[in-house]
């Protein structure tokens, strides 16, 4: 897959934290033809978003999963499957893009996606 690839990943990439049981932090390829495919459809979807939809992406993405009271009671469950199916929303785990921006991109995106719109400016 081109869009993980071996490359450098900044320390404290991917939201170390203390509470995790484990913690896999990849480099990504920005521009991987997958992801390069990949925002140009969500570009096609919404063509007066006038920005990049994946611009918003760092170099990295995280995989982790959480200590939580949840494995233990998946551990003791006599129906392990079951209290999967009816807990799966609890499940202490996540993927974190990091992103390319600081809070700013974040304000950026809203911005264009909310506020213009909002005001009858049209987006860019």
């Amino acid at each position: 897959m081109d869009a993980l690839v071996a490359d450098s990943i900044k320390p404290n990439s991917g939201d170390p934290h203390a509470e995790s049981l484990w913690h896999l932090a990849l480099a990504i390829n920005k521009e991987s033809e997958m992801l390069a495919s990949s925002g140009n459809f969500l570009s096609a979807m919404v063509p007066s978003l006038g920005v990049k939809p994946l611009g918003w992406l760092g170099s990295s993405v995280a995989l982790y999963a959480d200590e939580e009271s949840f494995w233990k009671q998946l551990e003791q469950s006599d129906e392990a499957e079951t209290f999967l199916k009816t807990n799966y929303h609890r499940l202490p785990v996540a993927i974190i893009p990091e992103p390319a921006w600081s809070t700013r991109g974040a304000t950026c995106i809203s911005r264009a996606t909310v506020v213009r719109p909002a005001m009858g400016i049209p987006a860019r």
